[in-house]
């Protein structure tokens, strides 16, 4: 699709060009081709793409700063991407605790330092919609359910590890050693173990956050099924959002899987 759209030698700029001095003339014919190939839909996609990767990575940066309610850590991810790491501590260190959107945004008017401080009205337009659209969401429980189901979802084909080579790849490094990405997130020093129970809160801490996963689940971190399930309230009938253990020769063996190596069928039947 690239080449189809490249009509005026931008590939070779990319092999060549450096592009943090890159400069053209907006009339050029390489600037319209830029322009074309960034509006198309595969264009659409992969900005899209990159705004996800960079909201994770700005908003799991807050939460490592000690920010934890939802539309804080959005506010942050805000100053991030207008001024770096150093616009989000600098204003984290004039905010008032706790660390809340209505204190962030006071701070964020006394600012002086490049452009956060420098665009005041977008502040104020960030600070308006989060209040508006987050602040005041109120999230049903078939929404949250949903929420961790497309976690979940997105794990299908994950197979664990022989050692702690290649976590992060669904396929690489497998094996049968129990070493997975979820045991590193949730609790680093079970990695080896048995781990259909960590998943499930790897779910709901991704689908989440983890204060937010630390309230809603029964135990944190799931480790042990015949411990936690003692806990519960069991039915013999799950719905959609329940949590599945599994009961082996009169004990509680597994939870939310089925065949835990290669598929997942945690929430959804």
């Amino acid at each position: 699709m690239f080449s189809s759209l490249d009509t005026a030698g931008i590939s070779s700029d990319l092999d060549t060009a450096d592009w943090s001095v890159y400069k053209i003339s907006k009339t050029s014919a390489k600037a319209k081709c830029i322009v074309k190939i960034i509006d198309s839909e595969t264009g659409h996609q992969c900005q899209d793409q990159l705004v996800d990767e960079q909201m994770e990575i700005y908003i799991s940066e807050a939460e490592n700063l000690g920010v934890s309610d939802t539309d804080a850590k959005m506010m942050c991810a805000n100053f991030r991407h207008q001024g770096g790491l150093k616009a989000v501590t600098r204003i984290l260190a004039k905010t008032a605790a706790p660390y809340t959107l209505d204190y962030l945004y006071t701070a964020s008017q006394t600012d002086t330092g490049n452009q956060v401080g420098a665009y005041k009205s977008r502040q104020k337009m960030v600070y308006e919609s989060l209040k508006k659209y987050i602040s005041n969401l109120v999230i049903t429980a078939d929404a949250a359910i949903q929420a961790a189901i497309k976690v979940a979802q997105n794990e299908v084909g994950y197979l664990e590890k022989a050692s702690n080579a290649d976590l992060d790849s669904k396929t690489g490094n497998a094996g049968w050693n129990n070493y997975t990405k979820y045991w590193r997130d949730i609790k680093p020093s079970f990695q080896g173990q048995y781990w259909c129970a960590c998943f499930v809160t790897w779910v709901f801490v991704q689908a989440f956050g983890r204060p937010q996963a630390e309230q809603l689940l029964i135990e944190y971190p799931f480790t042990y099924c015949p411990d936690f399930a003692l806990l519960f309230t069991k039915h013999a009938d799950p719905k959609v959002g329940d949590i599945v253990l599994y009961q082996i020769a009169g004990a509680m063996a597994s939870v939310g899987t089925k065949f835990h190596y290669v598929f997942f069928y945690i929430f959804f039947f």
